[in-house]
């Protein structure tokens, strides 16, 4: 159809951006309101369809104008157009394409009144006349709701990958995010507590005072303040599990205005844990050094004792009072060393720095070996001591001295905890692969709760009365058994019923015809030969009762109190051996080992470092200085008289 020329003159006066077209979608003029709006001349619309400029549907287009036609009365509606940018539109054959200033695939949506034509079959399209300025807020609206959608999915992955248990909140408190951390630690999905408040998935306590505490969300939303505790906070989940943890809580804000909070879990399981092992550990430490002290005084209370009745029976020495004497300060005696020497043996151990020297010894004569060591004690309360062996020999590769240490620790416990008149039985056996040991007492016995910790270090029996030992004979019994590829196992019946460990060792190889089983038949016996020996320690009693031992042995004997004394005495005496104490004054044991070294016949003097000092450093210390052995204090007088043969016999 055909527009008169006063309509189109009537079209031209409005203001606003103007669209004639038929039901069908085509265009049959434009306004120059339009034309000067997009810049576009009006021919280039005539004849062409909406459609070849609008993302809609064509059948969308036609119900807005089909609607139109029909009602003969207002529509509203919205187009989306292909692209509106404030410029220009261009078309070509298939429709609209865009200027090089369009982003490809942006569109615009356009508010439209359709208002009907006086032709049945046509109608009026005005687009608002604020196009411009719509297109460019619905362009930074949008820029505006990526950007926002953008940092939330950011936002999210950030709270999802934090280690604490994070919760966010709506204004009113229901939840609106958990991430994985919340959601094992409250036990609940997101799903299953997304919109519900937080006190319907947990709750929090005071843990000492076991009284609610207040909700952080409810305050953080009521103060707008951060909030934050740490002390004794315990969080209860629906299946009543409780859980240590630290709260804060901060608000969501925006534009000024509080809309939801934060609130961060941090799970103190573990921190808490290793809080109360190192309460413990401090315990054990201060329930050690009590005790440390307790077994250092102990012996020294009959050591006085003995040396006052020694000192009575002076007119006659050889009585039996002072006998005894001497049997309670070398019993005494040997129990302090026994303790220090498991106190070192535990040292080096933990260090790594035992070393063993395994061979091929009869299981039997090592336990034998180490009941001997505990027989002073098991006379002493009269207990009876039952070895029951295999027949044939059970032969295992073991260092020696360092099994039967082992076991005598486990006889000196079961001696110690067991009543006066008890029997203890040892049994040996071959179990498979096997050599089984088992030391069973009638003693006082272990409860469950200590049997998974009995050889842990420091840790002693709930005995009644002040504690006895150490706490470290377990442990160095289960340290020496591994080193030898073997275990060790404590069981009992509970508290009075006695108790059984057994220690599992792997048996030796048969041996070769080339092998032979090494026999120790004892200390080499002595020559007789007179030696030059010269004595020097700060210390003047541990000098003088050092030196008049080795005199009673016929040896010739010097003695000095300081290094400078010790290095003058031994260029007059040349001694055959040196026991040099190490800490002295005016020069130390090194220096003094050392001056002996420089002199020509230093040489041939063999230097023994005389030590409290005993740990693998202090020996090799002493070695770079010329030391060719190296003994710690007390000195055993057995393992001395071998040393001054091994001198004498070269």
């Amino acid at each position: 159809m055909d527009l008169g020329p006063d309509l189109v003159a009537a079209i031209d006066m409005l203001p606003e951006p103007m669209l004639f077209a038929r039901v069908d979608g085509v265009i049959l003029a434009a306004n120059a309101a339009l034309s000067r709006q997009l810049g576009v001349e009006r021919s280039s619309f005539v004849h062409r369809e909406i459609a070849q400029f609008a993302v809609d549907a064509p059948g969308a287009i036609a119900e807005y104008l089909q609607s139109c036609a029909r009602s003969r009365q207002l529509v509203l509606g919205a187009l989306t157009l292909r692209h509106s940018d404030g410029g220009s539109l261009k078309f070509r054959a298939g429709g609209a394409i865009f200027p090089p200033s369009a982003t490809a695939g942006s569109n615009r949506v356009v508010l439209v009144r359709l208002v009907p034509a006086p032709e049945s079959e046509s109608a009026f399209i005005v687009l608002n006349e604020k196009i411009r300025e719509l297109n460019v807020e619905n362009s930074r609206r949008r820029r505006s709701e990526d950007a926002l959608m953008k940092e939330r999915e950011t936002l999210q992955v950030t709270l999802s990958s934090i280690g604490d248990a994070v919760i966010v909140t709506d204004a009113q408190g229901a939840i609106t995010f958990l991430n994985e951390v919340a959601e094992k630690l409250v036990d609940r999905k997101l799903e299953g507590a997304q919109g519900r408040p937080t006190t319907d998935v947990f709750r929090l306590i005071h843990e000492l005072e076991q009284r609610p505490v207040e909700d952080p969300v409810q305050e953080v939303l009521r103060t707008g303040t951060t909030v934050g505790f740490a002390d004794h906070t315990v969080l209860v989940r629906p299946d009543g599990k409780t859980i240590p943890i630290d709260v804060s809580a901060a608000p969501i804000r925006l534009m000024g205005k509080v809309i939801g909070a934060v609130l961060i879990f941090r799970d103190i399981s573990a921190r808490r844990k290793a809080e109360q092992d190192l309460r413990e550990a401090d315990r054990r430490k201060d329930e050690f050094l009590a005790t440390l002290a307790h077994e250092l005084r102990n012996p020294l209370a009959p050591i006085r004792n003995a040396i006052q009745i020694m000192s009575a029976s002076r007119s006659d020495p050889e009585s039996e009072a002072a006998a005894k004497a001497r049997a309670v300060i070398e019993r005494q005696l040997k129990n302090m060393v026994r303790l220090i020497d498991d106190l070192m043996d535990m040292s080096r151990i933990t260090q790594g720095r035992l070393e063993l020297r395994p061979e091929r010894v009869d299981l039997e004569g090592v336990v034998r070996a180490a009941a001997e060591t505990c027989w002073p004690l098991i006379e002493a309360k009269k207990q009876r001591l039952r070895i029951d062996a295999a027949a044939e020999p059970i032969t295992v590769h073991a260092d020696v001295t360092r099994l039967a240490q082992a076991f005598s620790n486990l006889l000196h416990n079961s001696a110690k905890y067991s009543p006066a008149g008890a029997e203890i039985c040892v049994t040996l056996r071959r179990d498979g692969n096997s050599a089984l040991v088992e030391i069973a007492d009638k003693g006082i016995g272990i409860s469950p709760a200590m049997i998974p910790r009995i050889f842990d270090m420091f840790v002693q029996l709930n005995t009644p009365g002040p504690r006895d030992g150490l706490g470290v004979g377990l442990t160095l019994v289960r340290r020496i058994v591994e080193l030898h590829r073997g275990t060790v196992e404590a069981s009992s019946d509970g508290e009075g019923t006695g108790s059984r460990f057994s220690v599992r060792l792997v048996l030796a190889q048969p041996e070769t015809p080339k092998e032979a089983v090494d026999g120790h038949g004892g200390a080499p016996r002595s020559t007789g030969t007179r030696v030059r020996i010269l004595v020097a320690d700060d210390n003047r009693d541990s000098a003088d009762t050092l030196a008049m031992l080795l005199e009673f042995g016929g040896h010739e004997v010097r003695k000095a109190y300081d290094g400078l004394a010790a290095l003058e005495l031994a260029e007059q005496f040349q001694p055959q051996i040196a026991l040099l104490d190490i800490g002295m004054p005016q020069m130390d044991g090194y220096q003094t080992a050392r001056g002996i070294r420089d002199r020509a016949w230093g040489n041939s003097v063999f230097l023994v470092a005389l030590t409290g000092w005993g740990q693998d450093q202090d020996r090799r210390r002493a070695a770079a200085a010329g030391f060719d052995r190296h003994l710690t204090k007390p000195v055993d007088p057995d393992e001395l008289a071998r040393l001054i043969v091994q001198v004498k016999t070269g």
